[in-house]
């Protein structure tokens, strides 16, 4: 376990609960009675069947076809029956499996290497062995190391967590394993080779998850999420053992029966209730969608494809803002509900699908927005919740913050050019979800950079300033949006980021959001990864922009964010934002950032505070965790290794210090590595405000870096002076 971070202090259990339950009367005011009550009652139902659960794992033979409209009642019937694939690329294997053989060699040979782990008994995830003696521990908890019961989902007692940090779960890493992506990883390598070695152990492990995991019982059933995606999953799986002998023979029936049970489940524990809904019910009704496709003999698979592509393009718009921004104002999960999306056109072909012109409407907003927010690298920038979350893993996952995969995707189906030169190419993933027709819809376009450098999300309060497209840009990403969740939302996936922003140099990350790091495994570290001291911003007397809490997943008393103004042209962008989260303080305090960026390579930040009395100011900026940071008063030297530098000029207070402090960045779920923070301190009066020069340093240029961000200080604001001793 990992030690507290400074500068937080974890509330007493019970304050957190009464807080909890506060915030739960005020959502029923806010929302009114009968939303609240429907949820009431759907709590009510579910707590009532956890009192006397059915350890169900699979169907009779005679339930199963009872349930369903199949000619014929035995399995040999039901495996020789043609039906279709739910998903296109298919429906010709030999033509799927020369495409990735031909384009994609590495990844079909990771593939096998991967799965020969697994054969061999080993199953890392998220950096932690799962497996022991050949069995995968589906009941682990790495983290604590501990195991999860076997009792109902709604007894398993992990809502509450403990006030000291030190006996903490997290079941996130269980959920990683029960979305079955190693099973689709020996999916795919049988796929590829037609060795029978890979569906025969897939096979065992299935049937070892179906009799350990009964309907509703156990870590397996605590998330719909979780359950979601291991149904979209198990769509994918089917179709890459539909040859293998061995899932003919051991596989097919539990597996087709628990699919229909693990349906039925989701479909009596929709997130429709949810106050506000999120992308977890987006999920669950995709995964209705592609079962209900996948298995068309089923008496409910026309309501759960039909019923289910309704509701989705009915809540896509409710979810996502017109500018392509999900309204979690998390791009982690930004890029999830694009996964979702993509998925969901595939089943454009079903003749029951309903309401996918809106969702491709959509899809295609989402699609522009994750483009533009690419860092120049093709990484996805972290705004808010950057965890685990995909709609289903069909590459390696080794590079799940690369974000031109989608975006290949994307590209061919809304057939964009620009969404083309991005991705660079035909991805692994794309070939799986399109097939050749997709890769040749992909390579008939005409590959083509996205008209504007810099681009505005307005609604979603996202502004990127980039020096021109190319994975050797200047870009800088800005967060001038909501929390989490629209105005009076809970927050959720959101942090206390309003008007953070990061800065990529000739493509290499220098001024980063420090991440996620974790959810439930350390209340404390979930705090301060998410907090206002740990974003790019301004402090003031030590205070949060948003009140932390009282749960992992919420933020009360938010801040209200406005931009003032902003447009960009050619040879400058430029952006004036403002929130009220200090005016909660006893003298109130409003921040305003101000942004120029001359392009194609300084920026200037003027962060003003207006309001009453005296106060203490904090900006910080986290670099990169191979950053080498250079202090000498005002003048702050960022140094990447191999690239050009950073300087970084305070101007305008006299009474300023600097310092650099520890900070933490964290890339992947559950780890997190030390990184320099380079913090600017000063107190005084309102109004008060601070400029901050940020140049790309050039070899060529005579004089020293320090006098040209004078000069560009000047050129914004006047005279000025440098902040700190070397000022005066």
């Amino acid at each position: 376990m990992t030690t507290l971070p400074p500068g937080l202090r974890q509330a007493p259990r019970w304050r957190r609960r009464l807080a909890s339950l506060v915030q739960d009367i005020g959502r029923v005011r806010h929302y009114g009675i009968e939303a609240s009550g429907v949820r009431l009652a759907k709590w009510a139902a579910d707590h009532g069947r956890s009192l006397f659960p059915r350890r169900l794992t699979t169907l009779s033979d005679a339930e199963f076809f009872a349930r369903g409209r199949a000619s014929g009642s035995s399995w040999e019937a039901f495996a020789d029956q043609e039906r279709p694939s739910a998903l296109p690329a298919f429906n010709r294997p030999d033509e799927l499996r020369a495409l990735l053989l031909s384009e994609h060699p590495d990844a079909c040979q990771a593939s096998v290497t991967d799965a020969e782990r697994i054969v061999n008994g080993s199953l890392m995830v998220l950096g932690h062995q799962f497996m022991e003696n050949g069995r995968i521990q589906w009941d682990l908890d790495p983290w604590s190391g501990t195991r999860f019961p076997a009792r109902h989902r709604r007894r398993l007692g992990l809502d509450s967590f403990a006030a000291d940090d030190r006996h903490t779960v997290d079941f996130m890493f269980a959920n990683e394993v029960h979305k079955h992506t190693a099973l689709l990883t020996l999916g795919k390598a049988f796929f590829v080779t037609r060795d029978e070695r890979y569906a025969a152990c897939a096979v065992s492990h299935l049937c070892d998850w179906v009799d350990r995991n009964p309907i509703e019982i156990g870590i397996a059933y605590y998330s719909t999420l979780t359950v979601a995606q291991r149904l979209m999953s198990w769509v994918f799986l089917w179709a890459l053992l539909r040859e293998s002998r061995s899932f003919r023979k051991q596989g097919l029936q539990p597996f087709v029966t628990s699919l229909c049970l693990q349906a039925e489940f989701l479909s009596r524990n929709l997130s429709a209730h949810w106050i506000p809904r999120n992308n977890f019910y987006l999920c669950e009704l995709a995964a209705l969608a592609f079962v209900g496709a996948s298995l068309p003999e089923l008496q409910r698979a026309g309501e759960w494809l039909a019923g289910s592509t309704a509701a989705l393009s009915e809540e896509l718009p409710r979810q996502v803002w017109p500018d392509g921004v999900s309204v979690e104002q998390s791009s982690g999960y930004q890029r999830l509900v694009l996964d979702l999306v993509l998925l969901v056109l595939l089943l454009r072909e079903c003749p029951r699908a309903v309401g996918l012109d809106r969702v491709r409407q959509v899809g295609e907003a989402l699609a522009e927005a994750h483009m533009h927010l690419l860092e120049p690298g093709g990484t996805l920038a972290d705004i808010g919740d950057v965890s685990t979350e995909r709609a289903v893993v069909l590459d390696d996952g080794r590079e799940f913050r690369d974000g031109r995969t989608v975006l290949a995707t994307a590209a061919a189906l809304f057939r964009r050019p620009d969404m083309k030169w991005v991705a660079g190419r035909f991805a692994e993933e794309s070939a799986w979800l399109l097939g050749p027709d997709g890769a040749r819809r992909f390579a008939e376009l005409a590959a083509a950079p996205p008209q504007a450098a810099s681009w505005a999300g307005t609604a979603g309060g996202y502004y990127v300033m980039r020096s021109r497209w190319g994975p050797d840009a200047h870009q800088m990403v800005v967060d001038a949006g909501w929390t989490g969740m629209k105005p009076g939302g809970p927050g959720g996936h959101g942090h206390n980021d309003t008007l953070s922003f990061t800065l990529a140099i000739h493509g290499r990350p220098v001024i980063v959001d420090p991440g996620t790091y974790i959810y439930r495994g350390s209340p404390a570290w979930r705090d301060w990864f998410r907090s206002t001291r740990a974003h790019n911003t301004l402090t003031v007397d030590g205070e949060e922009m948003g009140v932390l809490g009282p749960g992992l997943f919420q933020v009360s008393q938010q801040p209200e964010p406005r931009v003032v103004e902003w447009h960009s042209a050619p040879c400058e962008d430029w952006l004036v934002a403002e929130h009220d989260g200090y005016r909660r303080l006893a003298d109130s305090v409003i921040h305003r950032r101000a942004i120029r960026y001359s392009k194609p390579d300084a920026w200037v930040l003027e962060d003003s505070c207006r309001g009453e009395g005296t106060h203490r100011y904090e900006v910080r900026f986290h670099c990169a965790q191979d950053v080498t940071v250079t202090l000498a008063g005002a003048a702050v030297l960022l140094a990447p290794p191999g690239a050009p530098s950073l300087g970084m000029l305070f101007v305008g207070s006299s009474d300023l210090s600097t310092q650099v402090e520890e900070g933490w960045v964290s890339r992947q779920y559950g780890r997190k590595v030390s990184a320099p923070v380079v913090v600017g301190l000063w107190s005084g009066r309102l109004p008060t405000s601070l400029i901050t020069v940020l140049v790309v340093l050039d070899d060529r240029e005579a004089d020293p870096w320090q006098e040209r961000a004078r000069r560009i200080a000047a050129m914004s604001y006047g005279t000025v002076q440098l902040s700190g001793r070397e000022g005066k």
